[in-house]
């Protein structure tokens, strides 16, 4: 695997091994001596422990963003809800999305939170998203586990994601933070099957 990355990016393999050895050592890939490097997959009760760390920490940053928001990330953020959307539209009549399109669903929820996460302007909520890489291990189960985002599923998390943006253009923070919790706890649920 190793040769194959470097042909394909057209570098040395020092470099490769030194990009896999720091992803292991952030737990993005296992490394498995003689096997090679590996993303591992998350248990539901690991995908479980993540939602309940994000239900400690989105609300409050939430509550922190709708004071410090700029004009630059509320725009970033209402992008995002134009995009879920025209993703949503395509789902009627159709089945779950999948293959790019679940991608590019999935790639909207991660930056959506990292904006909302980052608005706050509170570097330990900063240093702890970096370090954990909670939002990328997250969506990336979401993809493990099967997680269908059907018609239903979209219009609901697009709906919530407007109402947090809406709540932070007020600079309405409990507001903010209640609709986050709303949306993680749905989230949750469609992540975990309960």
């Amino acid at each position: 695997m190793t040769r194959r990355i470097a042909t394909e990016l057209g570098v040395s393999l020092n470099p490769v091994r030194e990009a896999l050895g720091r992803l292991a050592a952030e737990g993005l890939v296992e490394h498995v001596p003689g096997a090679g490097s590996f993303v591992p997959s998350l248990e539901p009760q690991e995908v479980g422990e993540l939602y309940e760390y994000r239900e400690a920490v989105e609300p409050f940053a939430a509550r922190k963003a709708a004071r410090a928001i700029r004009p630059s990330e509320l725009g970033l953020l209402s992008d995002l809800c134009d995009r879920q959307l025209t993703l949503a539209r395509g789902l009627r009549g159709s089945p779950p999305l999948h293959g790019a399109d679940l991608d590019a669903w999935l790639a909207c929820e991660e930056r959506f939170h990292e904006i909302l996460i980052r608005a706050a302007r509170n570097r330990f909520l900063d240093a702890a998203l970096e370090r954990s890489r909670v939002l990328t291990r997250l969506f990336g189960a979401h993809r493990d586990l099967g997680v269908a985002v059907d018609l239903s599923a979209a219009a609901r998390t697009w709906r919530s994601h407007r109402r947090i943006v809406a709540a932070l253009a007020r600079g309405d923070g409990d507001a903010a933070a209640r609709h986050v919790h709303v949306a993680l706890t749905a989230g949750a649920r469609m992540a975990l099957g309960s």
